[in-house]
């Protein structure tokens, strides 16, 4: 896989009886010369990062969780050294949803503005009460896709399908973005039944082709 090493932690933990706890382990994409690549081992690092966790049946409603950190403020772990932040989240564990989480890191864009430089999206999030779930993200350049989903009938619209969480524009075979696949019609498509219909080293993720896939 062509990702670097982990930049820091997110631990989700809700705050009353029905409590769960996260741990997001986030690979970076690769730095490539004249990016503004700023999750570690990259530098500088981010300005800000951009946390929301969405239910898997309400995607274009307002998130449950929607965090804008500066990194400076974020706390670090004593054993680890790694950033950390602590997200609220009740435990969805047998319930008829679940949750995805999109992380995004904000840098300057060297022209006074702020700009997404970064970004990911992890679903099939379950969160058990009291137990955790290790999960692991990995980011692409630019901003996420507006729309993030779980499968094709997430994404709004005729010409769109899913691919690692994020809803994807139909288009010809040619240029599909990494992980998709030239279907028997000549389009992109993210679908799967097997890890092998994948392209780029993504997975089979229930039914769709993903960078990771949880657990």
């Amino acid at each position: 896989m062509p990702f670097l090493a982990v930049f820091f932690s997110l631990i989700a933990c809700g705050q009353d009886d029905d409590s769960a706890y996260l741990a997001l382990k986030v690979i970076s994409t690769p730095y490539e010369d004249g990016a503004l690549r700023r999750f570690p081992p990259n530098l500088p690092e981010p300005l800000n990062i951009s946390v929301r966790v969405y239910r898997s049946d309400n995607l274009l409603g307002s998130p449950v969780v929607d965090i804008n950190e500066a990194w400076e403020e974020l706390e670090v772990d004593p054993e680890s050294e790694k950033k950390y932040l602590l997200i609220p989240v009740k435990s969805n564990a047998g319930k008829n949803y679940n949750y995805l989480l999109r992380l995004a890191s904000i840098v300057d864009d060297n022209q006074g503005g702020l700009v997404i430089d970064e970004c990911g999206v992890i679903g099939h999030i379950v969160a058990s009460r009291g137990a955790k779930a290790s999960l692991q993200l990995a980011t692409h350049y630019g901003d996420c896709s507006k729309l993030i989903c779980e499968k094709d009938g997430d994404c709004v619209g005729e010409n769109r399908y899913c691919l690692s969480f994020e809803c994807q524009d139909r288009q010809a075979c040619g240029n599909c973005p990494t992980g998709a696949y030239c279907d028997e019609f000549g389009w992109c498509a993210g679908s799967c039944d097997i890890d092998e219909d994948c392209n780029d080293g993504f997975v089979c993720c229930q039914g769709m082709c993903s960078a990771h896939c949880p657990s």
